[in-house]
């Protein structure tokens, strides 16, 4: 999604990431057939700039991950 975005795009990713294995988390597995337990963010944060990510959501079970594409210099890609 990133190499698709315009220089200075913005991205948004919304995810569960629960560190602890929990009831919770596997409802959450069953439901959405997917992953809980890995930061999905830690790889957006390499790779933007201006990375933000606010965890606060539903106690801290849901978190909102943001960045920007940054702009490529020309002079560099010479």
């Amino acid at each position: 999604m990133i190499s698709i975005l315009k220089p200075n795009g913005r991205i948004v990713i919304l995810d569960w990431y629960l560190e602890k294995p929990s009831l919770k988390g596997d409802f959450v597995k069953w439901i959405g057939k997917g992953e809980v337990d890995r930061p999905i963010y830690q790889y957006l944060e390499t790779k933007v700039s201006n990375f933000k990510v606010d965890d606060s959501f539903n106690y801290g079970g849901v978190f909102v991950a943001s960045g920007s594409k940054t702009r490529i210099n020309p002079i560099h890609c010479l």
